[in-house]
This record gives structure tokens, C-alpha cells and sequence, in this order.
């Protein structure tokens, strides 16, 4: 098949906002750092409910009692977006801060979660901003700049309204190649660098690459457990590394373009809702959806 008529979803389109991850089904792998504390489970039962009180509160203890830096931002940043829709904003400013305390950096997420759309307009929000990104450029500043730029790139072309497909397609083929001389080298430290690597050779059309790409994500992921970008990023290698090797997919993240509008390839039936979310992946609906609004790929010149 011509490459231009299949591709994965963009990874970004990927990731939503669960606050912990469902606990996946025994038929797909579950990610490292899947299970949590059982207060951590039970405040993300009780945010569903809409036991708003009762969810900040868990989260917040949660946060106190976690064994590792990650989980407690994440536990605090749970706490925020349930006092935020408590409307008690000195609560989720006050776990915001936490969370920032134990190293959240997250700001794209913080910017459309829905969640904490309440907090907007108060006068803090922008503090808030400013303390998630200082503590971006400091995490990043201990990564492989040379793959952290790649990325940035791929980012960019990922949007590129312009640049003909063949361009396009000769940049990203020097990314990987810069990308893999980095992993054989044995040049990549922290598990952002594995993140980045993996996320640049996930979309190759060459089986051998996108198998290196799963394995870096999931060694990324073992690094930094919290580092839950890389978790879709794993799923789409995955996915991609059974289509290329003629097998259905389990997750629904590669697609087709057929009929003049894209779809998903075959999807292995027995993946459930709950293993796409341990993953950090959309519903099969809501995945269906994201194709179907993509728009043609541009003919070759």
C-alpha cells in the first residue's frame, strides 16, 4: 500500500485525560506503574460519581503517601481538578502547588483539561502557568537536546499545510536516521530521551524500526512510570508493528485511507474500552471519530 494512504493517528489526538489509567484486561499488557495505591483507585472511583469532596480529599491523601515524586503530582493534580469543580479554588490552588512541588510540568495538558477549565479566570492561573513551565525547561535542560529538537520538529510538520508529502516524508526519514545513530550509540540518559527516540521512529514504514520504537517506550516508561506521554506512544508502535507485520491491531491507532475517507485498519475484537484507557487511548468510538476527521492525504507531486 502506498504509504501515503495509511498512517497513525497524531500521538497528541491520542492522549486523554484520565487521572489514572483503568486497569487493563488480562489479554493486553498492562503498562509499568499501571497499578495504583488503593486510595488513588477510590478517589478516581469517586471523581466519576461526582463525589467531588470525597475525591479531593482521597487524592490528597493519596499524594502524601506515594512512594515516588511522579505519583504524588499526579495524585495532587487529581485533587485540583476535583476542587475545581467544587468550585473551591484556594483547594486547587493549594494541590496545584503540590503538584508542581513534586515535579508536574505538564503545561499543554494543564491548558485543555477540561477539568480545570473553572480556574481560568482566577487571578492565579497564570501564576500557576508560569511555575508549570519553569519546571518544564528545567526537566528538559537533562535531555538529549538533539532529540528533544527532532521532536519539536516532527510536532511541526505533523501540522505543515504546505510542504508537499515527499518533503515531508525525506524529513522525517532523516529524523529516524538521527534518531536511530542516537540509540546505537547508546547516547540516550533519561526517559525522556527514550520517549523522544520512540516517538520519532514509531510512524516508520520499516518493521525493524518500529519494533526499537515500542521497546524504547516501554523502557521510558519503566524508567519514569509517571511519564504517561509515552504510554500511547507504546500503544501506537505496537499497533503499527502488527499491521506491518500483517496482524490485526489491538488498540485502533493505525489507519487507512479508503473510500475517500480514512478508517481504521483491522482491530483485534477482544481489546476492550478499559485497555485503551490504561494506555491512555480514546475509546474505539471516539478513535473512529478522530479518522473520520482527518483530512486527505495530499497526492504526490
Amino acid at each position: 500500500m502506498n504509504p501515503g494512504q495509511c498512517r497513525s493517528l497524531p500521538f497528541v489526538a491520542l492522549m486523554v485525560f484520565s487521572l489514572t489509567g483503568s486497569r487493563p484486561c488480562a489479554a493486553v499488557e498492562a503498562p509499568p506503574g499501571a497499578l495504583l495505591p488503593a486510595k488513588f483507585a477510590q478517589a478516581t472511583a469517586d471523581f466519576a460519581a461526582g463525589r467531588f469532596a470525597e475525591c479531593r480529599v482521597g487524592f490528597v491523601s493519596a499524594g502524601r503517601e506515594a512512594l515516588r515524586a511522579g505519583l504524588a503530582a499526579r495524585a495532587y493534580y487529581g485533587a485540583a481538578c476535583c476542587a475545581a469543580q467544587m468550585g473551591d479554588g484556594d483547594a486547587a490552588f493549594e494541590a496545584l502547588a503540590l503538584a508542581v512541588g513534586n515535579g508536574f510540568r505538564d503545561v499543554e495538558r494543564a491548558l485543555v483539561d477540561p477539568r480545570l477549565d473553572p480556574m481560568h479566570t482566577d487571578p492565579r492561573w497564570l501564576g500557576f502557568l508560569k511555575a508549570v513551565e519553569e519546571r518544564r525547561v528545567s526537566h528538559r535542560a537533562a535531555m538529549n537536546p538533539t532529540l528533544l529538537a527532532l521532536a519539536a520538529q516532527q510536532e511541526k510538520d505533523r501540522v505543515e499545510k504546505s510542504a508537499p508529502a515527499a518533503a515531508l516524508e525525506r524529513r522525517a526519514a532523516e529524523r529516524r536516521a538521527q534518531a536511530l545513530e542516537f540509540v546505537d550509540k547508546g547516547r540516550l540518559q533519561e526517559p525522556g530521551d527514550y520517549f523522544h527516540a520512540a516517538a520519532l521512529l514509531a510512524e516508520s514504514d520499516v518493521l525493524e524500526e518500529v519494533a526499537r520504537a515500542r521497546a524504547l517506550a516501554w523502557r521510558a516508561l519503566e524508567l519514569d512510570p509517571d511519564l504517561l506521554s509515552a504510554r500511547p506512544v507504546y500503544a501506537a508502535a505496537l499497533d503499527r508493528e502488527r499491521f506491518l507485520s500483517a496482524k490485526p491491531q489491538l488498540f485502533g491507532t493505525q489507519l487507512r485511507f479508503r473510500n475517500d475517507r480514512w478508517e481504521l485498519q483491522e482491530v483485534e475484537p477482544t481489546t476492550t474500552d478499559a485497555d485503551r484507557a490504561a494506555w491512555g487511548l480514546p475509546t474505539l468510538a471516539e478513535l473512529q471519530a478522530l479518522a473520520t476527521g482527518l483530512p486527505a492525504p495530499r497526492a504526490a507531486p
